[in-house]
């Protein structure tokens, strides 16, 4: 009596989960008319796929007409279409997609004794013999076959100031499914097109990781982004990327000797108003420069030194001290 109890146990517990699950069932294809031979006219030698968003299709033979069709489950109904219904064709097929989300069939001719194989290229159907010789087909079977990724990428951008933001394109071969990248900048993600926007002034590594379900690979590029600050104008070449520059001071001297033009990059420094006060001391541009000036730069730093230089000062200290005696009496 104790065997028969312990019986009865291990049956529920065996069958208690089959009898869980809830099977659904529905016709999908129930088109008939007389055939000659005995079994079914519809929905035989068929083969199961998922699409890419894990739709079910279908490939079988109809047997009526030795037709081979092909149905898909578009989220709310069965689409049937008719792939290859030259000769007697549809026997023993096997369905499969591809990364693209393109069904393809292999399948069996069976007046000729071929193997034959169907494929969507996005809008139609194209059919082809693959072999023939002999009596081939038989049982065919259609295979995807993936390879672990290689990893690869590029940016829109690999230098600028900060903040810089940087868009990265993954270009990964073999169809990786899932990807992380590292920024080398203590951030992270993991979209397959990032935009990241780097916030420190400095060089960065930069790797991304992607695999799929056979493997991955990891790309780096070594100081692959430089960041710099902002950028301050110069003298010598218009602008420059950094944190400082050197400002440069000009002394230009006539041809007679008698007057002296001083002229700033830093106009604040020297106010234009106070210097053209005088008569003989003047501020000019680039623009206004005539042949028949002598002109000589140096930096700021060793133009004190330079014989002149204070009486130069001196005219100028004079100048403003007269326009404020002025404004004082008047």
């Amino acid at each position: 009596m104790k065997y028969i109890i312990l019986a009865i146990v291990l049956l529920v517990i065996f069958v208690s989960p089959v009898s869980a699950m809830n099977w659904q069932t529905e016709t999908v294809d129930d088109a008939s008319s007389y055939c000659p031979y005995p079994g079914p006219n519809t929905g035989k030698y068929t083969s199961l796929a998922f699409d890419l968003s894990d739709n079910p299709a279908i490939s079988y033979l109809y047997y009526n007409s030795h037709e081979l069709k092909f149905t898909h489950y578009n989220n709310s109904s069965w689409e049937i279409e008719t792939v290859d219904d030259v000769g007697q064709v549809g026997l023993y097929t096997s369905l499969e997609f591809d990364h693209s989300g393109n069904p393809a069939i292999s399948y069996y001719d069976w007046l000729n004794g071929s193997l034959k194989f169907a494929y969507h290229n996005g809008s139609s159907w194209e059919t082809e013999t693959v072999d023939d010789a002999g009596l081939v087909g038989l049982h065919t079977s259609y295979i995807t076959v993936v390879d672990s990724p290689v990893a690869g990428f590029s940016s829109n951008v690999i230098s600028g100031v900060v903040p810089l933001s940087v868009g990265f394109t993954d270009s990964s071969a073999n169809d990786p499914t899932s990807w992380v990248w590292d920024f080398g900048d203590g951030n992270i993600s993991t979209n397959q097109n990032p935009v990241h926007t780097y916030s420190t002034v400095g060089t960065y590594n930069v790797s991304l990781n992607a695999s799929n379900a056979l493997g991955s690979s990891i790309s780096t590029r070594i100081a692959y982004i430089t960041v710099s600050g902002v950028s301050v104008e110069s003298s010598d070449s218009g602008s420059s990327s950094g944190s400082s520059s050197s400002s440069r001071l000009s002394i230009i001297t006539t041809q007679a000797q008698n007057d002296a033009t001083i002229t700033d990059n830093i106009s604040e420094e020297i106010p234009e108003e106070s210097i053209q006060a005088e008569k003989n001391v003047s501020i000019i541009s680039e623009e206004e420069k005539t042949e028949g000036t002598d002109t000589k730069e140096t930096d700021a730093d060793d133009i004190k030194s330079t014989p002149g230089f204070g009486a130069l000062a001196g005219i100028v200290f004079v100048s403003l001290a007269l326009i404020v005696l002025r404004k004082i009496n008047n």
